[in-house]
């Protein structure tokens, strides 16, 4: 008996952790969601992300030592569907 009630107490020890974790990462959320919304809305204002297009390059890249880490092949596939003569 003694040994079930070590291992009902490790449960409910975990149990316990587990609930005020998921309370903190609720109280958190609701943190974020009312209380800093206008100071995170000012900070997005303020970090703008340049958009520019880069045109794709075809063929292989190369590690900064000078190794090949990929290449880019031109394969295709030829099939037929005969289905259309039975």
């Amino acid at each position: 008996m003694d040994n079930k009630k070590k291992i009902l107490t490790k449960v409910y020890l975990f149990f316990f952790a587990i609930a005020i974790f998921g309370i903190a990462v609720f109280a958190q959320i609701i943190n974020i969601q009312f209380f800093k919304k206008e100071e995170i809305i000012k900070k997005v204002a303020i970090t703008n992300a340049g958009y520019r297009k880069v045109p794709a390059t075809r063929g292989d890249i190369y590690a900064y030592d000078g190794s090949l880490l990929a290449t880019s092949l031109d394969i295709y596939t030829v099939g037929m569907d005969l289905s259309w003569v039975l």
